[in-house]
């Protein structure tokens, strides 16, 4: 679960850089998020993570009913 509660598209990119990003190395996150995308029963997110040795990661962040923010992995 990323967020018990709805976030706004910086604050979802915000949360991901920190999930995914380390501190410890020079292997730091940036988040871009596409705005949300209202489904029938939830609401999707596109994200795509880049780091700073050119990989990338693309994640869901999926909006369901209770406004959870759930993190889904490709």
């Amino acid at each position: 679960m990323l967020a018990r509660h709805p976030l706004s598209a910086r604050a979802a990119e915000r949360r991901l850089e920190e999930r995914f990003g380390s501190a410890g190395d020079d292997d730091t996150a940036s988040a871009r998020c596409s705005a949300l995308q209202p489904r029938p029963a939830h609401a999707i997110r596109w994200c795509r993570i880049r780091y700073a040795h050119g990989g990338e990661r693309t994640v869901i962040v999926l909006s369901n009913p209770r406004g959870h923010e759930l993190l889904v992995e490709r």
